[in-house]
Order: C-alpha cells, then sequence, then structure tokens
C-alpha cells in the first residue's frame, strides 16, 4: 500500500466501527440479494488468512491502491472467535456470522471427484463417497464437500451461543444463488482447506469449486516448497464466476506461511509475507475491468492474525469493500 494512501486507508478506519464477521456476512448478502429488476452483480471474496493492516502498508499494492482510491473502502475485522485463533475457527466463524469453534479436522474439504491417498487396503476414496458415508447425501460433479460436517455442528452445538455452520451458503443456496470456492492452504501432505467452512452450506456442501492440488506450483524457497498457480487460480475464479454469483478464493499462501514460521527468522517470515501480499494484488488486477464495469463486487478479509499479532493482542484485522456503491 503506498504511503500516500496510508492516511487515507486510517481516516477510513477511524470513521468506521470495529467490526466482525456478522457484519462481512451480510454485506455479502445484500450484495447478492439484489431485486430480479436490479443490476446483476457477481461477488468475489478473497480470504487473506494470517495477514494485517500493517502488511498492507508495508507491501506495493498498486491495486489495491487504486480500488481504494476509486470504489473502496476498508475498515477493521474482529476476528475473535468461540475458541482459540485458529483457521477452522476463524473461518467457521465467518462463514457462520457467529463466533464458532470447531476441531482441525474441519480443514479438510474435498473436490466430489478427488481421490483421497489410498490407504494399502485397494483403490481410492474419493471426496463424494466420504461424504455419502458421514452425511448419506450425494455429491453432484463439480461440487466440493466438507466431510467433516456432523463433527463441526456437534461441536457448535456444544457452545453456549447458537451457531450455524455454513449459514451464509445456506442463505444463499435458499435464495436460489449459487458459490463456489476455489483454492487450498495445503502443505507438508496436509489438507488445509478452511475456505469450504466459508462457502459451504448446512450439508457441508459447496456446489462448485476446486480446491485440489492442481492450483499448487512447486517454489522450492517458499513453505513446503509451494506456492499458489496463480494462472491456474484465476483461470478456475473466471470459469465459476460465469456461472455462480458468489466465488470464495483463498490463495493459501498466507497460511502455509504461517503454519511454516516456526522455521523461518522473523525477517524472513515478514518477507515472504510481503511477497505474497504482492502476488495476491496481481492476481487481483486480472479482475479491475469488470470491477470498473460495475460487473463485480469485490470482499477481501483476512479471518485469521498473525502468531505474532495474537501475541501483543493484536487480533484486529482487514476487509475491504470494492465496486459499485461502495
Amino acid at each position: 500500500m503506498r504511503k500516500a494512501e496510508r492516511g487515507k486507508a486510517l481516516k477510513t478506519l477511524q470513521s468506521w466501527a470495529q467490526t466482525g464477521a456478522t457484519f462481512v456476512l451480510l454485506l455479502a448478502l445484500l450484495t447478492l440479494g439484489a431485486p430480479p429488476a436490479a443490476a446483476a452483480h457477481k461477488a468475489l471474496l478473497v480470504l487473506v488468512p494470517a495477514a494485517g493492516l500493517p502488511d498492507l502498508i508495508q507491501a506495493s499494492t498498486p491495486n489495491l491502491d487504486r480500488l481504494l482510491a476509486e470504489r473502496g473502502a476498508i475498515g477493521l475485522l474482529n476476528t475473535r472467535t468461540a475458541g482459540g485463533y485458529t483457521p477452522e475457527n476463524g473461518y467457521l466463524t465467518l462463514g457462520a456470522g457467529a463466533r464458532g469453534a470447531t476441531s482441525p479436522s474441519a480443514l479438510l474439504a474435498l473436490n466430489a471427484e478427488e481421490a483421497l491417498p489410498s490407504d494399502g487396503a485397494g483403490s481410492a476414496e474419493t471426496g463424494a463417497v466420504l461424504f455419502a458415508r458421514h452425511t448419506g447425501l450425494s455429491a453432484p460433479p463439480g461440487s466440493v464437500v466438507v466431510p467433516g460436517i456432523a463433527g463441526i455442528v456437534a461441536d457448535t452445538q456444544a457452545l453456549d451461543q447458537e451457531v450455524l455452520p455454513g449459514l451464509l451458503g445456506e442463505m444463499l443456496r435458499r435464495e436460489g444463488k449459487k458459490v463456489a470456492v476455489v483454492g487450498n492452504a495445503d502443505g507438508g501432505g496436509v489438507f488445509v482447506r478452511p475456505a469450504a467452512l466459508v462457502a459451504m452450506d448446512a450439508r457441508g456442501l459447496v456446489p462448485a469449486g476446486e480446491v485440489g492440488p492442481v492450483l499448487l506450483r512447486r517454489a522450492p524457497l517458499r513453505p513446503y516448497g509451494v506456492s499458489a498457480d496463480y494462472g491456474r487460480l484465476a483461470a478456475e475464479v473466471q470459469r465459476w464466476l460465469e456461472v455462480c454469483d458468489l466465488v470464495v478464493v483463498d490463495p493459501g499462501d498466507t497460511l502455509r506461511l504461517e503454519n511454516y514460521a516456526r522455521w523461518l527468522t522473523p525477517g524472513l517470515q515478514s518477507l515472504q509475507r510481503r511477497q505474497a501480499l504482492e502476488e495476491l494484488d496481481a492476481f487481483l488486477g486480472r479482475f479491475l475491468p469488470a470491477l470498473a464495469r460495475g460487473e463485480l463486487r469485490l470482499f477481501l478479509a483476512s479471518p485469521l492474525p498473525t502468531g505474532q499479532a495474537i501475541e501483543r493482542n493484536a487480533t484486529l484485522t482487514f476487509f475491504i469493500l470494492a465496486g459499485d456503491g461502495v
């Protein structure tokens, strides 16, 4: 973010109330819930966990600067959950619009046709088979499933307040809106795909998307030796924007970095976080024409603070809105 934009951003923040997941949820619903006579808008929700406003200020982000100057606004995001500051809790809270908590097993999401590693007893099972075993439901081709939905529901039912996992996706489904999810934060042989917790409906199902390893490229000097393949990521987002009302995308690089942070010096963590944000900014630049034409609205949110920020008790992150009427 350019220094010239820093004052504007901070001034904007001072004029906004500190807001949480419920406000982001409502904004998405209001954007997608326009009456039939109104101009149709697609929405792109980009998730950038383990990043804060200081990280944005330090990075070179000309596309975000332009959006904020022309048709955007920025605010603070309250990332508190009903448990710790973890990816599964943060993403679940964002999708439910209320403070939730669950276990790390909730991070597993699969393409319906994606094969799990074989256990040696026979052919590998697919996401659709695992989902059917756990829920008794069929996953349509091209969908994304959260096989642990039963456990997630059980975890939230044990909380003191009402939390409805998949509330965002469920409300949109009932309004006839279609949602897709794209991206993963896989690393070290572990599936880490929390974005599905934001996009899923109450059944643990996302109608469309791609969360598999095809979205990664080899990058030996990055965490776990991989990084987001932004060419493939952009192609998938464009593909699903043509047929869906909301696309939730999580490139995964900032969360991979956070999960790998214990192996890195603080200086290298900061350097790689800045690099990840600058690559994300270039990715966002691909969607500026659609934003300028009024065809798209952008939501950018960080549902999780960094570990360093948590230690300083600086757990407010950011969200950015851009598009017509902002």
